[in-house]
């Protein structure tokens, strides 16, 4: 449950001196595996900006497995960076003439 909504909860609990209990905060609402994925899911289930990078800093380490999808999938992906790169060179190699 979001904290705003149990904060208001036991606000109007101890009010109307009720004795209810309120239900604890979801762990998981910031479990960084669900963010990560969250983020892949608003990007159309495609890497996300970033993506790339974390896979590579993370690579062979405890922490590899916390990433969405699988290394297949992502390993044939260029980065965004690398890509954005590659069109500023295209397109100073056009402004050279």
């Amino acid at each position: 449950m979001e904290s705003s909504v149990r904060t208001a909860r036991i606000a109007v609990y101890e009010l109307l001196n009720l004795n209810k209990p309120v239900p604890d905060i979801n762990p998981l609402q910031y479990d960084f595996r669900h963010l990560l994925k969250a983020a892949r899911t608003l990007n159309d289930d495609k890497p996300f900006i970033g993506e790339g990078l974390l896979r590579k800093i993370l690579k062979g380490s405890y922490f590899e497995h916390i990433l969405p999808g699988g290394e297949e999938e992502s390993e044939d992906h260029e980065s965004f960076l690398a890509e954005q790169f590659g069109k500023f060179k295209d397109w100073l190699k056009g402004i050279k003439g």
